[in-house]
């Protein structure tokens, strides 16, 4: 049970920096400015040390006691939405890593706070199968959020009355989150032509050398491979937990009546 509030608690905090990050992408559909000044509001509650501890903990927690609760599984038999969320939440780790990487280790690397237009110019402008993995991450956060939710309030009997209006929000948030980094990426590129722009957008890069750069890319790789050793791990311990327990602790007892 304590698993289960803790799993729970962490997936509601990242939940809420999901939410709100969606919005405030939605918020490029305006402009990139006013996307740029929601988000140094944003950054005081999930940017200063304390939101970040939560946040990246939260996430931490959430994988780790996902995880555990999957080797504790009696079978990988399930129905389908939980597998769908487990799936979805496996991805998610490969697909954001290297934004991670790219923001937040760079940016405190470095002593800047990534703008917008810095996200943008670096998965827009220079690497646009960036930018379309980072957009299909956003998605894959968001459904695993949904179900998670849905199938933790589904029991509450105030939320059959919700669905009508929760729905059309489900489906809409991400779609405006979308069309805002559309938006966003749209004026970059425009702005982009000016060669003085890129220099300034990117001039908290400007003392990093090549071989920097690139030992911040290859975390990527080495950040995919720790993850996808831990899922093996937790594969590989739970099939020895299973065979142990079915050769030294588990009986069959039939009744007279044959079950």
């Amino acid at each position: 049970m304590i698993e289960r509030r803790v799993r729970l608690w962490s997936g509601l905090i990242i939940a809420a920096y999901v939410l709100v990050h969606a919005l405030n992408h939605a918020l490029g559909l305006v402009s990139l400015e006013t996307a740029e000044a929601v988000l140094r509001w944003v950054l005081l509650v999930w940017g200063n040390p304390i939101g970040q501890v939560l946040l990246y903990g939260s996430f931490l927690v959430h994988l780790s006691v996902s995880l555990l609760a999957v080797y504790r599984r009696g079978t990988l038999r399930m129905p389908p939405w939980e597998a769908m969320q487990i799936g979805l939440g496996l991805m998610i780790v490969p697909l954001i890593l290297i934004h991670v990487i790219g923001t937040r280790a760079i940016g405190f690397s470095e002593g800047f706070e990534p703008s917008y237009a810095y996200v943008v110019a670096s998965i827009w402008v220079s690497d646009p199968i960036r930018g379309a993995q980072q957009a299909f991450a956003l998605v894959v956060v968001w459904e695993h959020s949904c179900v998670g939710l849905h199938f933790w309030l589904r029991h509450r009997p105030w939320y059959p009355r919700l669905l009508p209006i929760l729905y059309p929000v489900v489906i809409v948030v991400p779609i405006l989150a979308l069309l805002g980094f559309a938006a966003m990426g749209a004026t970059v590129a425009e702005r982009a032509q000016e060669p003085s722009y890129l220099a300034s957008v990117f001039a908290d890069l400007a003392g990093m050398s090549a071989e920097t750069i690139a030992w911040f890319k290859g975390l990527e790789i080495i950040g995919i491979g720790v993850f996808l050793a831990l899922v093996a791990f937790t594969l590989i311990a739970r099939e020895a937990r299973r065979f142990h327990r079915n050769r030294f602790g588990v009986f069959r007892a039939t009744l007279p009546d044959g079950r």
